[in-house]
């Protein structure tokens, strides 16, 4: 996720991905008060090291990899990392990859075979095998949602020991994750470090179902299982659509891309353009790079929400819920999941292209006055909610 490779993401500027450059202390006045660090293994005092470099003061909260920059290696400072951010709000960030069972040399040669690949010759833990995966089919859709879903388990298994060991009394479950989509990670077809030989008789359209299927495993998961307090997701727009094919799976998240060497205000303005990343609409935080930091700008607000549904209705009769969804720029949001909570019971839909969403259902029985409210409370970096009351007569 940050400060290596450099490539152009259909930004103003360069964006950054995986870091090597070493972080020095900064002042706490480097923050406003909207802004925090993202740390992970580049932190670290050396490739092997349970030290950090100095870090210098946390900011308004900060994002720590619990990987070492790919999946299923560890991050060597992650104990260290999370006793200097305690001091503030915390997130957590994992790697996410989709290799496939065998990688490959330029030539086509078999380079390696992946050992952490869920098939049952290499994996006997039924429980890292949720979907059906075979050594008779290895290169399977349902292997990939394997292998992504065994990524993130163990992402986790390492956040949970972390975590104790620094001394922190909660879960990691109790705070926000992300998961982190580049090209770097190796991605079916999408790495240059590893090229996908035409005589695997898979097109690029099959592969990037295989990646889908991949970071689905992931989400699957972190929120089926860890269920952690929110998912996000962290990409350029380019690689996201480039690796997801534009997917709209998972427009229930939030997301947080990053510009390159920018400043706060830089970041701030990138806040009000909604990119293509998850298809949530507009982003819930910028990164960008001052003084060889890794900065995250939070956009506020994110997204708001007003109801606009119906106010009266006969009982027991069709009622239609309404809502329209806004970001920052008072720009209609897509694909952003709004909650209704009506008589007790609460329903969902999700905003279309022109930011409205919409249940139908039927009125109460009972002649009254029922209080309805529409909300965005899976997304907590959006926390709206707008009120109303529907007449039953």
């Amino acid at each position: 996720m940050r400060l290596s490779r450099l490539r152009t993401f259909g930004v103003a500027v360069a964006s950054v991905v995986a870091a090597t450059v070493l972080l020095t202390a900064l002042p706490a006045s480097a923050l406003t008060d909207n802004e925090g660090y993202d740390v992970s293994y580049p932190q670290c005092a050396g490739p092997n090291s349970p030290r950090t470099i100095s870090l210098g003061a946390v900011g308004a909260t900060t994002i720590v990899g619990v990987d070492g920059g790919k999946l299923f290696k560890t991050n060597p400072c992650l104990v260290e990392l999370l006793k200097w951010a305690k001091a503030g709000p915390i997130q957590l960030y994992a790697n996410t990859g989709n290799p496939g069972p065998t990688v490959y040399n330029p030539n086509g040669s078999v380079a390696a075979q992946i050992s952490s690949w869920p098939i049952p010759s290499r994996d006997r833990n039924n429980a890292n095998r949720p979907k059906p995966c075979t050594d008779r089919a290895p290169d399977s859709v349902n292997c990939a949602y394997d292998y992504g879903y065994k990524g993130a388990k163990a992402s986790y298994a390492h956040a949970v020991a972390a975590f104790r060991a620094a001394g922190i009394s909660y879960a990691p479950n109790a705070v926000n994750w992300w998961l982190d989509l580049e090209s770097a990670n190796t991605w079916r077809g999408h790495d240059a470090e590893y090229p996908e030989p035409r005589r695997t008789g898979l097109a690029q359209a099959n592969l990037d179902v295989r990646n889908r299927a991949s970071m689905l495993g992931a989400h699957d998961y972190l929120v089926n299982v860890a269920k952690v307090k929110q998912l996000g997701f962290y990409s350029s727009p380019n690689e996201w659509a480039m690796i997801m094919n534009t997917t709209t799976l998972f427009a229930d998240h939030p997301y947080w891309y990053p510009i390159g060497w920018a400043t706060s205000t830089e970041a701030l303005d990138a806040c009000a353009t909604p990119r293509n990343v998850t298809g949530s609409g507009a982003p819930v935080m910028v990164q960008y790079i001052a003084n060889n930091r890794d900065i995250n700008q939070r956009c506020f607000p994110p997204s708001s929400v007003t109801y606009i549904g119906g106010t009266s209705v006969v009982h027991k009769m069709p009622l239609r819920l309404t809502a329209s969804v806004t970001g920052g720029n008072s720009q209609p949001l897509h694909g952003v999941r709004v909650y209704f909570t009506l008589n007790g019971k609460t329903y969902s839909a999700v905003t279309n292209s022109l930011g409205v969403a919409s249940v139908r259902l039927t009125s109460p029985s009972l002649v009254g006055n029922y209080p309805v409210t529409a909300s965005l409370h899976t997304n907590n970096y959006a926390g709206s909610s707008s009120s109303s009351a529907v007449d039953v007569q």
